[in-house]
């Protein structure tokens, strides 16, 4: 059963997790509740993740805090706010590298600190991107020059561009993880 927060479907999601396509589902309704999820998830077992290696750790934290940055906490219940913010400081103190980064940027934001407010805001914009920014090499408009929104590939709704010229520019490399997405 894929239930805890350590899971096949999760470890694939952490792997994709900064591709427009997931950051696209994160702003569906069908992507809405992921975080909240993640983070009961990983409240429930947390005292089961204390028992994990740093590499899981790792892991289901670089989940967490990528979801967290990009959907925010508002949604997280304050039961699992209030399991998760000392496990974290535990996990951050027990663990080296990746574990205890992520343990940061997880009560950085759990605790809406002022200090990494100004950083995380700029790691979600270079996330987010792809969908708000012309993909063609070294653009970076963010309209078109009439005014107008930017241009979605009309295949995968994923990347934008400010002109045919730019999109025809991109398609090459585009063309490689281009394909339809439903939600």
């Amino acid at each position: 059963m894929c239930t805890g927060p350590i899971n096949p479907p999760m470890t694939l999601l952490n792997v994709i997790s900064y591709t427009s396509y997931f950051i696209r589902f994160l702003k569906t309704p069908e992507g809405y509740d992921i975080t909240t999820l993640q983070a009961h998830r990983t409240a429930q077992e947390a005292e089961y993740m204390s028992m994990l290696n740093a590499t899981e750790v790792g892991e289901a934290g670089q989940f967490l805090s990528t979801l967290l940055l990009l959907q925010g906490a508002a949604a997280v219940a304050d039961e699992d706010r209030n399991i998760l913010i000392p496990k974290l400081r535990q996990w951050q103190r027990s663990f080296n590298g990746l574990a205890s980064d992520v343990s940061e940027r997880c009560l950085a934001i759990l605790t809406d600190d002022p200090n990494m407010r100004s950083m995380m805001s700029s790691v979600k914009s270079m996330i987010e991107r792809k969908l708000v920014q012309c993909n063609g090499p070294g653009c970076s408009l963010r309209l078109r020059s009439t005014g107008a929104d930017l241009l979605q590939c009309a295949r995968c709704k994923s990347v934008v561009y400010c002109g045919p010229e730019h999109q025809r520019v991109d398609w090459p490399t585009h063309k490689a993880v281009c394909f339809p997405t439903t939600y």
